[in-house]
């Protein structure tokens, strides 16, 4: 009785923390598109939310108790010290990441695609209103009052890939997911390892793929080349990082804090 117990606590705070994420991934995401007039298709809103959160927070629940009794006992607080230092870290790299795909969407990887240009405001709500152009021209707030700037952006499908929510997402799933010494480890919740794996190969399929089709029905488009590669280095790079800080530095910090204040692991 007591291991389960203790493991449905662990697993609602590990959920909790999941959904806290997701929370914090989606809003400096939409931040930073909304910046540029560039707004999420109704199509990226299901893939994001009703595939990828909705399946991974629902197979995340299905881990068993560890076989054996620990002398420890999951925190009781959602504020607590191990859980704050988490969501903190996790937060902070998430959106660096995010601030690194954004910065790099103006950078000129292939040569050709980027440019400034002044323009009215009026030619700014113009060009706005234009999303589904390819070639679109999103608008940033130029030196004056009178003007702004415009810059070509790849296109505004290509831009939401580029804030890494699709491997975000896995990578802070993954992480959370912790299991002993409350949870079986994650690899034996066959539910969660597949939809882990499937959805990783469907995210990298989506970043890669050429099929325009499918492109089309999520609302991106083709990346260039050289872009490509970069959003996919970074995205490993991203969950290398976030799995480092979760299972490594977290434990660690969090064994400090015990040893002044007598709190209880997470």
């Amino acid at each position: 009785g007591s291991r389960y117990g203790r493991a449905s606590l662990a697993t609602s705070i590990q959920i909790f923390k999941f959904m806290a994420m997701y929370s914090v991934i989606e809003f400096v995401s939409t931040v930073a598109t909304y910046y540029i007039n560039v707004y999420y298709q109704n199509n990226a809103y299901y893939y994001i939310d009703g595939l990828l959160v909705l399946v991974l927070s629902f197979t995340m629940s299905f881990a068993d108790a560890y076989p054996k009794l620990t002398i420890y006992q999951p925190t009781d607080r959602l504020l607590s010290f191990s859980i704050l230092v988490s969501f903190i870290g996790l937060s902070i790299i998430q959106t660096v990441f995010q601030v690194i795909y954004y910065c790099s969407n103006f950078l000129e990887l292939d040569g050709t695609n980027i440019g400034f240009y002044s323009a009215s405001r009026d030619d700014c709500k113009l060009v706005s209103s234009m999303r589904k152009v390819k070639g679109y021209w999103g608008c940033l707030p130029g030196e004056y009052s009178n003007y702004a700037i415009v810059a070509k952006m790849f296109n505004p499908p290509i831009l939401e890939s580029v804030h890494g929510l699709i491997p975000q997402y896995v990578a802070v799933a993954l992480a959370v997911n912790i299991g002993k010494p409350f949870r079986a480890p994650s690899f034996e919740n066959r539910w969660f390892l597949f939809a882990l794996i499937t959805l990783s190969l469907a995210n990298l399929g989506v970043m890669i793929t050429s099929n325009k089709k499918l492109l089309s029905f999520i609302d991106m488009d083709l990346m260039p080349e050289p872009f490509m590669k970069f959003v996919v280095v970074m995205s490993i790079i991203n969950t290398m990082v976030t799995l480092a800080w979760e299972w490594v530095a977290v434990p660690f910090i969090s064994r400090l804090g015990r040893k002044r204040s007598g709190m209880a692991i997470s």
